[in-house]
């Protein structure tokens, strides 16, 4: 009986995923056209929300119970579509449109190695009263990823730094 809820909520969260996808869009066009510092303020929102949804996916099962099982799918489901659209935007944003293509594979061919190389994460779960431990290499990787999140963060404050020295430039009565 608890495989049929699992599975539901499992369903539901990825369905919900069909919402999730189009609000990442609105937040990453929002306003996209008006400047490039308020594209990078886009993205990098929706990367830090990336980012915190995987600390939190981390984080959660190092407490073990089972009621956290629903909540971690559905969190793993939002986080998922929200990686994904945060990557897109960063590829699309900072490389030339001939070279989506092939960025995007290498993106994801090398999650699938990473993804691959957590599979020896398993031998760490046994006792699960121990689990803890794999979650915690898992949650390192999240905190290295924040260096490409700082990186976006850094791309968004230069733009902003150049756009108000242009304004001051432009706006300055001689």
């Amino acid at each position: 009986m608890k495989s049929n809820k699992y599975t539901f909520a499992y369903n539901v969260s990825t369905l919900f995923s069909i919402i999730i996808c189009p609000i990442n869009g609105f937040l990453l066009g929002f306003k996209a056209d008006k400047s490039k510092k308020q594209k990078l303020l886009n993205i990098s929102l929706v990367q830090t929300i990336s980012w915190l949804l995987n600390v939190t996916l981390c984080i959660i099962p190092m407490f073990l119970s089972p009621n956290i099982i629903i909540p971690l799918l559905i969190i793993n489901c939002l986080s998922r579509a929200t990686i994904v659209a945060g990557c897109q935007a960063v590829i699309s944003t900072f490389f030339p449109s001939a070279y989506i293509g092939r960025l995007t594979g290498i993106m994801w061919t090398i999650v699938g190695a990473i993804t691959f190389i957590q599979f020896a994460l398993v031998k760490l779960t046994n006792p699960i009263t121990i689990a803890w431990r794999a979650w915690l290499i898992v949650l390192a990787l999240v905190v290295l990823m924040s260096s490409h999140l700082i990186q976006i963060w850094i791309k968004y404050f230069k733009e902003r730094q150049k756009e108000l020295n242009n304004f001051f430039v432009t706006n300055t009565r001689f």
